[in-house]
């Protein structure tokens, strides 16, 4: 699995679910989307980048939050630059092209 580094805190780069998918389908169609590609490139990577905290225990409450804070939208927008953020998405569709074999066969 590839991961990514966020303010000291590695990262997995998981696949998204069929939601975050569909959701960010319907985000593409909007206008905003269109004069704005960032705006849906933070919101692939987010969804894909929370999926982290499924993985951390509950009675890691600190650690969970430091999580939840680093991968909100505004922090990614913050951090990451369209370069960084394409370079993401690349990854993020590998992961999901990989999960697709592993599902299909």
């Amino acid at each position: 699995m590839k991961s990514i580094k966020l303010k000291n805190t590695t990262l997995n780069v998981h696949p998204r679910t069929v939601f975050d998918v569909l959701s960010a389908e319907e985000l593409s169609k909007r206008d905003s989307a269109k004069e704005w590609p960032a705006s849906l490139y933070t919101y692939i990577i987010h969804s894909s980048l929370r999926r982290n905290l499924d993985f951390v225990p509950w009675y890691r409450f600190i650690k969970r939050f430091q999580i939840r804070k680093l991968v909100s939208i505004q922090s990614l927008v913050r951090l990451l630059s369209l370069s960084e953020m394409n370079r993401i998405i690349i990854m993020i569709h590998e992961a999901e092209e990989l999960s697709q074999e592993v599902h299909d066969g």
